[in-house]
């Protein structure tokens, strides 16, 4: 009997489940916030239904969706976006890793803050259940590095781990994929565009990743629905020292006032 394995995305925006038998997706849920409020996309790929979701369950989604599962889930496939080399690469989820996840919070809060409380919430859920933690990153591991650096003192970007690390690298990877499903011919070059409350604009040359809009946080490129995208160094300094704002404030104001709503 093949394995049942929970795939989980949780975005800045909305929380995506899907349960696969070995590689047959035989479930999915999508919980995201509407202007008439919460709702919950669910069902097989075939079929699915819309209903309105309350709050206690969103911020439950986990929960929600196991309570919609028939069997044991054998083992969770997590997204986690944040910054640094040691998240390039998919590794077993352990205390070691979550120790650093939890130092890299700082860096990109909106999306390793729903992470970490996901992960609280399979340890408590699903304790004996294993857990691989899927890059979305790690398909930027390409990026040659004129792409990849930033123009800052070797010295400083190696003491610090600052390069240019792009996200949506799964999507980019689903967008390939359909091409090679579709028996599609395969160009050189694409020009890939995620499109949501994030955003990303990649290239992509003979299969891989050579430049991308992302940079060492979520936070640089394009405008997008509350990150403001790429700004001048200059006016972050000058908006520091004019409003007074401190490290923290700043980064919650770049990555949930600016942008499309701002």
């Amino acid at each position: 009997m093949d394995q049942k394995i929970l795939s989980i995305n949780n975005g800045s925006a909305s929380k995506k489940y899907a349960l696969y038998e070995g590689e047959k997706e035989v479930f999915r849920a999508h919980l995201e916030k509407e202007k008439e409020g919460l709702i919950v996309t669910l069902g097989s790929p075939d079929q699915q239904k819309t209903l309105p979701l309350s709050q206690k369950d969103y911020v439950q989604a986990l929960s929600f969706v196991l309570g919609q599962i028939e069997g044991e889930v054998n083992a969770v496939g997590l997204r986690v976006v944040a910054p640094g080399s040691f998240f390039q690469e998919n590794r077993k989820l352990d205390s070691g890793y979550l120790a650093k996840l939890q130092e890299a919070q700082a860096e990109a809060p909106l999306h390793i803050t729903p992470v970490i409380e996901e992960i609280e919430q399979l340890r408590k859920l699903l304790p004996d259940t294993p857990i691989m933690t899927i890059s979305d990153s790690a398909f930027h591991g390409s990026l040659p590095e004129t792409a990849r650096r930033y123009s800052l003192p070797k010295e400083t970007a190696e003491k610090f781990d600052i390069y240019r690390y792009g996200y949506h690298g799964i999507s980019m990877s689903s967008v390939l994929r359909k091409f090679k499903e579709q028996s599609m011919a395969f160009p050189g070059k694409i020009i890939i565009c995620h499109l949501g409350s994030g955003s990303t604009i990649t290239a992509v040359k003979d299969g891989k990743s050579f430049d991308t809009s992302m940079g060492f946080t979520p936070l640089e490129g394009l405008v997008m629905g509350t990150r403001i995208g790429t700004i001048d160094a200059g006016a972050v300094l000058y908006l520091a020292k004019k409003s007074g704002m401190k490290p923290l404030e700043l980064e919650e104001f770049f990555n949930k006032k600016c942008g499309l709503l701002g």
